[in-house]
């Protein structure tokens, strides 16, 4: 395996609750006044073209906060959400660690600001982000993984890739990409040993 790729959200930062919602959103209506269904609201539209670079993140949510009619400032909404999903999956750190001979890299949909602190974050450990906004595709779209294939330029049955998405998994799987769909740090572990 000369390549293995991890997802960001669900796999390296800590993702969604047993009940399904997102982390940093638990105290999101205390800290901002914003209910769930604000924030999903806020998240739908054309966010999938800001994850593919085509609008930007700010000017999204300062369309969106405007239909919605929602008081909190984006700049205030922005710091609050980079600030509060970021926590770091502790326990994957000593499996990447463990990991000798293959190039680690991040493959995830993500804006431009994220994106920054994704790096900054994982330099330590991988070689490289692979970011939708910056490819112009998002998973579980073929471009977004033969955009990657080409950079690397290594073919599709010498890259295993992990994400916490099924749809994900199974479009990866079928361009030839050994697959893992990740649900616990065990199953990880596992996965990794057989490489």
């Amino acid at each position: 395996m000369r390549a293995i790729i991890f997802d960001a959200d669900g796999v390296l930062i800590g993702g969604k609750d047993k009940s399904g919602k997102y982390l940093w959103q638990k105290n999101i209506e205390t800290d901002l006044g914003l209910s769930a269904d604000q924030v999903c609201q806020i998240y739908s539209g054309d966010w999938s073209l800001v994850l593919k670079g085509l609008v930007d993140s700010r000017q999204h949510f300062k369309n969106m906060f405007a239909k919605l009619n929602i008081g909190v400032s984006v700049d205030e909404f922005v710091e609050y959400w980079l600030k509060n999903d970021s926590a770091i999956n502790t326990e994957i750190l000593p499996v990447i660690k463990s990991i000798k001979g293959a190039k680690l890299y991040i493959g995830t949909n993500q804006d431009r600001r994220r994106t920054t602190i994704l790096q900054e974050k994982f330099e330590p450990y991988f070689d490289k982000i692979f970011s939708s906004y910056q490819i112009g595709a998002i998973k579980p779209e073929p471009k977004f993984f033969r955009y990657i294939e080409s950079i690397l330029n290594i073919q599709s049955f010498d890259i295993a890739f992990i994400d916490d998405s099924k749809s994900h998994v199974e479009a990866a799987t079928k361009l030839g990409w050994i697959c893992h769909h990740y649900q616990s740090i065990e199953e990880l572990k596992h996965f990794i040993k057989k490489l």
